[in-house]
């Protein structure tokens, strides 16, 4: 009795069934896209046609070219079904194949040993559906599902052609030892162990290319803690000026209206003006829509006016929204802290620093710009700290490119014309979109 008649009576819709549930297991954790429901069931249609392939009979050589057909198309249904790259549906269609393989052989090798000849119909198919059942379920839990978005693209091209090629190689080598001296319980067996292996390398590398890019985000993380230590300490000194700077004032006052009462009304009327003028300045606080924002732009202006600097700036606090806070401060802390450390060596005349943001269409540009007489040495696109403790100093650029591109951005550094310019340039999303794309 030829068992396999029953169990294989649908022709290329078992093998093509078998594909789409292995697809399943694969790809279970990922997000689907909308109207999900309709496309899979359009996806079914589509695969139900693989009932009328003539069976055994697409062939080029020993190789069966409709195993190729339905690997492309489940392939195309996970594209279509789930929201996943045109690289990663092929990569999890090869997981498929290796899982639909792995099966395949473990039924066979059961019916090898126990004979064909011991099973009914009906024995054969619950073998059948049992084994491919048992097995997915063991492949789910020993190589578990892992985003392939998550890699680098160098990562994910040769994840996909290493494993690929393993399938490949398996896929081809079955069919000629199918076609020159049939199938044999070892044969088998090795071709059980190189699914594995293929599953083996697809998912070993996959866990080692995340530790890769889990060691490089922790750097740039360590980076950013150190980095906002750094500037804590900082702030504490900044904010210490700030009140030294008021106090000074406020003594300063103090003496002029105690003088004000021994002078007389022509002078009285010139040391009034100069009083209000000081009150003025010091009154001045930067209103921009944005909190933080003017908290800033606020202190730095006030570091400004202690050192003679000329800080103009001109942009849209709301605009900024969809920053947070610690990203928003520390990015123009950072920016604005470099351009006051640069003009501060410069003579008086040249002490001016200038921020611009601009908003044209789906993109924010904030610019800014110093004079700097002695351009920094610059290595692959940064300026290298001047300070000799390097070890605690150069983490301001650091955190602001780590910021820009946290958001999509980019930030570009140029030196013309004894300027140096900061330019970032974010896409514009609303908070919600931002949220999503970073988390």
């Amino acid at each position: 009795m030829n068992i396999f008649k029953d169990i294989i009576a649908f022709g290329f819709l078992n093998f093509y069934l078998e594909m789409l549930f292995a697809a399943v297991v694969c790809v279970r954790h990922y997000e689907r896209r909308e109207h999900f429901l309709f496309r899979l069931l359009g996806a079914l249609a589509v695969g139900g046609l693989t009932y009328f392939l003539p069976f055994g009979k697409m062939s080029v050589g020993p190789v069966n070219l409709g195993y190729l057909i339905v690997f492309a198309l489940i392939a195309a249904e996970i594209f279509a079904c789930m929201k996943i790259s045109v690289m990663g549906s092929v990569f999890y269609a090869v997981s498929a194949f290796a899982f639909q393989n792995a099966a395949w052989m473990v039924m066979m090798i059961i019916f090898d040993v126990f004979g064909t000849e011991n099973f009914s119909a009906w024995g054969g198919r619950v073998v059948y559906l049992l084994t491919f059942a048992v097995v997915y379920l063991v492949l789910g839990l020993l190589f578990p599902n892992k985003k392939f978005a998550s890699q680098s693209r160098e990562n994910r091209l040769s994840l996909l052609m290493l494993s690929a090629g393993i399938v490949f190689t398996v896929y081809v080598l079955s069919a000629l030892i199918s076609g020159i001296q049939g199938w044999s319980v070892y044969a088998r067996i090795y071709a059980l162990i190189c699914c594995i292996f293929a599953l083996s390398a697809q998912f070993g590398l996959f866990r080692n290319g995340e530790l890769k890019t889990r060691n490089k985000q922790l750097e740039t993380e360590k980076i950013v803690l150190e980095e906002l230590l750094y500037q804590e300490k900082k702030r504490q000194v900044l904010t210490k000026e700030s009140i030294e700077i008021i106090d000074a004032k406020c003594h300063d006052l103090k003496h002029q209206i105690a003088a004000l009462r021994t002078m007389d009304e022509k002078e009285r009327e010139e040391r009034i003006g100069e009083i209000e003028n000081a009150v003025i300045l010091y009154g001045k606080i930067a209103k921009t829509s944005n909190e933080v924002l003017n908290v800033v732009l606020t202190e730095k202006g006030m570091i400004c006016e202690k050192h003679k600097i000329r800080f103009t700036y001109m942009l849209d606090g709301d605009e900024l929204s969809f920053l947070e806070p610690v990203d928003l401060s520390t990015l123009f802390g950072n920016a604005i802290d470099n351009a006051i450390e640069c003009v501060r060596k410069e003579a008086e005349e040249y002490r001016v620093i200038k921020l611009i943001g601009t908003r044209k269409d789906n993109f924010l540009g904030v610019h800014f710009e110093n004079y700097c007489s002695a351009p920094p040495e610059m290595k692959d696109g940064m300026p290298v700290t001047s300070k000799r403790d390097k070890n605690n100093h150069g983490f301001g650029m650091k955190s602001i490119r780590y910021i820009a591109e946290k958001y999509g951005g980019q930030m570009n550094i140029s030196l013309q014309d004894n300027m140096f310019v900061l330019d970032i340039l974010f896409p514009v999303k609303n908070k919600k979109e931002i949220t999503e794309s970073i988390a």
